[in-house]
């Protein structure tokens, strides 16, 4: 007679695995939050927490300065005010804006913001409100933007580890970016414009997985949501070329609906979106000075950019004359206004010669005529050289692009003139600052693997493999689309800052999904490998005798 087989124990469902389950979500919040101060104290180190860029020493400063005790307004700025900052530059600091404030300036001396977004200004004010007039005041808010768009991300999430592990994911991407910051100084500080995109990626995530989950409309999912609208919101302002956020984000949408159809839980989201981005631009258009309108824009320049970035197919540059600077594109602006028998305009487009005013006013005196010609000649070019046009996009911008990120990397095989930063030699970190303070954009750093791996293991890795597979595909969507804006002009290091995340976050995905795989595989290679017991209260055999 056979004995009975005592059952083989299992998973103790209930209240255990619930415990179980918020321990590992706890444990993915607290890895989440050690990341970021990781990444606060590593740019401390770094220096990044006083570095102004030169867009906040010329514009930003002296607007809030000139806003808050001289009464100016639609993002005009005091000269005089102005001149404190650009004197001191580059070594600005808490007595410069103290200087500035004491000042008694001339109201009949003003200028601009010429040709470029005015978003960081606002960023300046709001990070003085927060914490006064101060420096570092920038390096705080950055990061109290970054924490705020963490808090909403685990106030919807929490209880969902493969999304905490994507956050945790993300922020160790961040962490690892900063260290390449300083690669050149013309990209340094995080809240340089040119890199404060990077605070709206976790918005960006958050909003994403809100439409592939197919949340319900909460009360509580519409607050966070629209948190993290206002951040992405601000970054576009900040800097208009970060509308590849938004652009991201349409494309998960376009995704999400192809796979449930046109739905409520797929459609808020974007709702919420849009409705920041909307009020963003009454915001624009009410608040800027008529100016700006008139001669100054009010964002910043593209068709410029777009014409300088030819520069990069040999074949252009040589028959152009272009280089990596602005002065070749502006000479082919002056070039087509005597072309076309409109030389009278250039007294209109550009300031008369030996008059001109880089520090204060750019290198234009009207900026939506000198837009307007800078296509025309943009299109020039394309329509002649159809071949080497296409070329430029499809071959010679994709290769530097590769070459500056194995440089980024530490990768010495490529000299000054072979990733085009001849012009820029000064701004770009010497080989003896990169050794000593590790400026490299380097994923295997200690704290990365190990944040890497435990956010695999607690972030369910062993029971399901499908939420990193998508985090996984979800990054190269995000890092494609946010490279969009320096393949329009030219992907030299000092235009990729949120690429720099981006493409540190598909690596990384790629990471914890290969951690996902090798924990689902570890217990199949278990069982194969041993034999099956049935275990009972003494008896350990294969099969059980009379």
């Amino acid at each position: 007679m056979n004995a009975p087989a005592v059952p083989v124990e299992r998973p103790v469902a209930g209240p255990e695995s619930g415990q179980w389950k918020t321990l590992r979500c706890g444990l993915l919040v607290v890895l989440t939050l050690l990341t970021v101060r990781a990444t606060y104290r590593a740019g401390e180190r770094l220096g990044l927490e006083t570095i102004l860029s030169t867009r906040h020493v010329y514009y930003s400063l002296p607007y809030a300065v000139s806003r808050k005790y001289f009464g100016t307004s639609g993002y005009v700025i005091l000269r005089d005010v102005a001149e404190v900052f650009v004197k001191t530059h580059p070594n600005v600091s808490n007595t410069t804006i103290a200087r500035a404030i004491a000042l008694k300036p001339s109201p009949d001396r003003l200028m601009y913001f010429p040709g470029d977004d005015k978003g960081d200004a606002d960023f300046t004010i709001l990070a003085f409100r927060l914490f006064g007039f101060r420096v570092e005041s920038l390096y705080y808010a950055w990061f109290t933007l970054y924490l705020a768009g963490i808090v909403a991300f685990v106030l919807v999430y929490w209880h969902r580890e493969s999304r905490l592990a994507a956050l945790c994911v993300l922020t160790t991407a961040i962490y690892t970016a900063f260290f390449a910051l300083p690669l050149t100084s013309e990209l340094l500080s995080i809240h340089n414009p040119r890199a404060f995109g990077a605070v709206a990626l976790v918005p960006v995530l958050h909003l994403a997985f809100a439409m592939l989950d197919r949340h319900r409309f909460t009360a509580q999912r519409l607050l966070a949501a629209a948190v993290q609208a206002a951040i992405i919101a601000l970054a576009v302002h900040v800097r208009s070329t970060e509308w590849w956020q938004v652009l991201a984000l349409v494309g998960v949408a376009f995704v999400a609906t192809r796979r449930r159809g046109l739905r409520r839980d797929v459609l808020w989201p974007c709702l919420v979106l849009a409705a920041a981005l909307a009020a963003l631009d009454v915001y624009q258009r009410v608040s800027v000075d008529r100016e700006y309108e008139r001669t100054q824009l009010r964002h910043r320049i593209f068709w410029h950019n777009v014409g300088i970035g030819f520069a990069l197919n040999p074949v252009l540059a040589q028959k152009y004359g272009l280089i990596i600077d602005d002065m070749p594109m502006i000479q082919l602006v002056r070039r087509r206004l005597v072309d076309t028998n409109r030389a009278d305009e250039l007294p209109l487009v550009f300031m008369p010669p030996g008059l001109e005013d880089y520090q204060f006013n750019g290198f234009a005196r009207d900026y939506v005529r000198y837009e307007r010609e800078a296509r025309r000649v943009v299109f020039s070019i394309v329509w002649n050289n159809k071949w080497e046009a296409v070329k430029t996009f499809l071959v010679d911008k994709p290769r530097l692009l590769a070459k500056q990120l194995a440089w980024a990397t530490g990768y010495r095989a490529y000299s000054i003139d072979d990733l085009y930063l001849g012009g820029q030699i000064w701004a770009i970190a010497t080989p003896r600052d990169r050794a000593d303070k590790t400026i490299y954009l380097d994923v295997l750093r200690p704290w990365v693997l190990i944040a890497i791996a435990l956010a695999g293991c607690l972030g369910g890795a062993r029971a399901s493999r499908r939420p990193f597979v998508e985090l996984w595909a979800l990054s190269r969507w995000i890092a494609v689309i946010s490279l969009l804006p320096s393949m329009a002009a030219y992907p030299i290091i000092s235009n990729l800052g949120p690429p720099l995340v981006t493409v540190s976050f598909v690596v990384l995905a790629g990471f914890v999904w290969v951690v996902a795989r090798a924990a689902a595989a570890a217990p199949q290679l278990i069982t194969h490998a041993a034999p099956r017991r049935v275990y009972t209260d003494g008896a350990d055999s294969a099969t059980l005798g009379s």
